[in-house]
């Protein structure tokens, strides 16, 4: 699914949750990864998909992110066992 995702939220989404952000989107992960956030490819407590931000299955409202200092950096790409 092709979903059209907010740079600035994307940032901030990653940066409250300490850059480790699940995802099964490429477009999601090709963002996140271009902010220097650590992305984990599959399901997970802090995820983007389908167009939400979502935290334990519950979607987020951009609005509520923090403001911070936007990077940008090298981040990677994993795939962990979700427990």
């Amino acid at each position: 699914m092709n979903n059209t995702w907010n740079e600035e939220e994307t940032g901030r989404f990653a940066a409250m949750h300490g850059n480790r952000v699940w995802t099964l989107d490429e477009e999601a992960a090709d963002l996140l990864l271009w902010f220097g956030a650590d992305v984990i490819w599959g399901p997970g407590p802090v995820m983007m998909q389908d167009g939400q931000y979502l935290v334990n299955g519950i979607p987020q409202d951009p609005a509520g992110f923090p403001a911070c200092e936007l990077t940008r950096g090298c981040g990677r790409l994993g795939k962990e066992a979700i427990r």
